[in-house]
């Protein structure tokens, strides 16, 4: 008969696909990829990773007891090899700076149900910029009401933005 604490004690045991490194090996891991991040040739790259591994014997003593101690099985040595060959020299050297969005303008649903129901109308016999410029022709009065609705843009820019959404309508009808 099985003992019931030893199958409890195997079910708790959560097995690790990945293992990080400290942080102090991954700041030698990660000078090591900068200075080495432009050598030309990967002879030299692992001529100066077999002399990295001699100055750091010990860092890479305490990183094995550390992933053994965490269930790893493979070669610790090849894991840090590939990391720092494949992950750590191809990081950009300053982050990117996060691109300042602009605010969306939506258009009022006057104007999208007026575009719905001429879209609707003439679908069938005309090409869309034909249609557009109909379009323009027998709403000018709420084309005009809009640009002074949308008065913090600039008439290029609000007549661009009438014409994309009338095409895109155009075409999801």
């Amino acid at each position: 008969m099985p003992n019931p604490s030893n199958t409890i004690s195997k079910m708790t045991d959560i097995i690790k696909f990945r293992f990080t490194y400290s942080l102090a090996m991954y700041d030698l891991l990660n000078d090591f990829a900068t200075i080495h991040r432009f050598d030309s040739t990967r002879q030299q790259f692992k001529e100066a990773w077999v002399e990295w591994i001699k100055e750091h014997k010990a860092a890479i003593d305490n990183q094995t007891e550390l992933f053994e101690s965490q269930g790893f099985t493979g070669n610790i040595l090849d894991k840090m090899y590939k990391s720092v060959r494949y992950y750590y020299r191809q990081k950009p050297f300053h982050k990117k700076e996060p691109v300042k969005r602009t605010s969306y303008t939506t258009i009022p649903k006057l104007l999208l149900a007026k575009i719905d129901e001429h879209c609707t109308l003439c679908r069938r016999n005309q090409k869309p910029q034909d249609a557009f410029e109909a379009f323009l022709d027998s709403n000018s009065d709420t084309i005009d009401a809009i640009k002074r609705h949308l008065a913090n843009m600039e008439n290029e820019d609000i007549d661009k933005k009438i014409k994309k959404t009338y095409k895109n309508r155009y075409y999801k009808i």
